[in-house]
């Protein structure tokens, strides 16, 4: 039951930080931000006004689901014994050391076409 809750709280933080690639850091989450807002824009062929709303929206957003992460990862730190933690903590080093990984080879793989 225990190995059954520790995974099913690992999904839904694995999800979590999907959705809001949680190692993306400010800068790049920003970025995703502004180039989303930039397509819809074009898109949609979007008013100034309606830009500067979409802009905020987003961004706000971002913050409530960050915000939702970090309350969400503190909650379960909470129930997990100091071995779990120790356990969680290199799966998510792991899974961020993937993430790198794929991304420079997406890069390697964009500069050589």
């Amino acid at each position: 039951m225990q190995h059954t809750l520790i995974a099913w709280l690992l999904g839904i933080l694995c999800a979590t930080a999907f959705v809001g690639n949680a190692s993306a850091g400010p800068e790049r989450a920003e970025g995703r931000a502004a180039r989303y807002v930039e397509r819809m824009a074009e898109r949609l062929d979007l008013s100034n006004e309606q830009r500067a709303q979409l802009d905020t929206i987003v961004r706000e957003q971002g913050d409530k689901r960050r915000a939702l992460r970090e309350e969400s990862q503190a909650r379960i730190e909470g129930i997990l014994t100091a071995q779990q933690r120790e356990q969680w903590a290199r799966s998510r080093e792991a899974r961020k050391a993937a993430r790198k990984a794929r991304r420079e080879a997406r890069r390697a793989n964009d500069q050589t076409q």
